[in-house]
């Protein structure tokens, strides 16, 4: 056994020392492409594989594994000023893996995409593929937003719609002897049904019908816009999808086919000389990030990220964000008790939780807007149960068509082991 245990050590210390190795190197290779904070002819480049986060990630690993990433807000703040920036001419972004981007992040990323398109700067769109093998419905709603979008020959655009496709474990928990015990007020609570349903409710059907219909229908009117093709031909593509290669440059989808030293060289042509590109969290971190304030007036943001909880905010291993009641409340309260402090946004992105916290966390922002000063609630992704119970005392409220909110009331229960433990 200790022999074993020698072996195990000794194993895992070479799979940890590979990680810091790949990531190094990882780090190494991309330095070498991206230069371009020095130059006057800049091009800023986007990627999207790590996501775009509401609050960096508190967990130390992520420092290794991430690497240098900004959050959404210093992601428009970046493009904003790269907008008045002269040294930059464009913007490229490489699509070929777009992780945790939610559909209400995608239009807050459209949006500063189009702000910046105001400019008269050019952007250009880059993927190996726009299919993932499920679907490629984000990805490609994305790309669609950029002036130019280009793909290998041997890629797809895989426009293919959305589904939601829920887990219903009451079946199973029967033939193991576990019952579950569960309640929730009302009907549209469905939150509890993966564990007290054999298949769909009515009107647990109803809601998510509705959700992905209403989802669609934005991607829907984005892509049309963008790349000037009628919706009703987009639905007719949305049931001949996937396309490869020349079908998706007749569809009208993608402008031509490139790799990535060809996209280089398509840069260099809008500019007539060599182009740098610099990664967007640089470009933050050296040109945007001194570029907030005018110094005459001071807005707090707050953010409400994740599973809303009793209690402090602590830094986990993996690093999930949480709305820590105690935490929050506090931010809120140090604000109240601010007088240089003109306004608050309050950026929300939460499924809910303890209703506890969540009546702590609504407190504070009620006596905060009375106390005279002006709470704006931004919603991303979602804001459902508690994040929205943490949000109705603001004096405005604001969310992106796609954004999941309402969601009111509550649920609970145990499962019960009892016939489990007796066979």
């Amino acid at each position: 056994m200790k022999k074993f245990w020698i072996i195990f050590s000794i194993v895992m210390a070479l799979v940890v020392m590979g990680l810091f190795a790949g990531v190094i190197a990882l780090g190494v290779l991309v330095g070498d492409d991206f230069t371009g904070l020095t130059s006057d002819n800049r091009v800023v480049y986007l990627d999207f594989s790590m996501g775009l986060p509401e609050i960096q990630p508190q967990d130390p690993w992520s420092h290794f594994t991430v690497g240098e990433n900004v959050t959404l807000l210093e992601f428009q703040k970046a493009l904003e000023y790269a907008a008045r920036d002269s040294s930059v001419k464009g913007i490229v972004a490489d699509l070929s893996f777009v992780g945790g981007i939610g559909i209400s992040q995608l239009q807050d990323v459209r949006s500063a995409l189009d702000r910046f398109k105001e400019s008269g700067k050019w952007t250009i769109a880059y993927a190996d593929t726009y299919f993932s093998g499920m679907t490629g419905t984000g990805t490609y709603y994305l790309a669609s937003a950029f002036d130019e979008v280009y793909m290998h020959k041997t890629g797809n655009v895989g426009f293919l719609g959305l589904a939601i496709q829920p887990y219903f474990l009451a079946g199973a928990f029967e033939k193991f002897g576990i019952e579950p015990v569960m309640d929730r007020r009302h009907e549209y609570k469905t939150m509890v049904n993966m564990y007290t349903e054999t298949g769909f409710t009515e009107p647990q059907r109803e809601i998510e019908q509705l959700l992905v219909d209403r989802i669609m229908e934005e991607i829907l009117a984005g892509v049309s816009k963008s790349r000037n093709i009628p919706e009703e031909r987009l639905k007719e593509l949305l049931n001949e999808a996937p396309f490869l290669g020349q079908e998706a440059l007749d569809t009208g989808l993608v402008d031509g086919y490139a790799y990535w030293d060809e996209v280089k060289t398509i840069m260099e042509e809008k500019t007539g000389e060599e182009v740098s590109p610099v990664p967007v969290a640089e470009y933050y971190n050296s040109e945007a990030a001194d570029s907030w304030s005018d110094g005459t007036r001071k807005i707090a943001v707050v953010y409400g990220v994740g599973e809303v909880v009793r209690g402090e905010m602590k830094t986990s291993f993996r690093g999930n964000s949480v709305m820590a009641s105690k935490s929050v409340s506090r931010m809120l309260r140090q604000i109240r008790e601010d007088d240089k402090v003109d306004a608050v946004v309050f950026r929300v992105s939460s499924p809910g939780g303890s209703h506890e916290a969540s009546d702590t966390i609504a407190h504070e922002v009620k006596l905060l807007s009375e106390a005279g000063i002006p709470v704006v609630a931004s919603m991303g992704d979602v804001a459902a149960s508690g994040g929205y119970y943490v949000s109705m005392y603001a004096d405005l409220v604001m969310a992106q068509p796609t954004t999941i909110t309402g969601s009111i009331g509550v649920a609970g229960g145990k499962l019960v082991f009892k016939e489990l433990m007796n066979n």
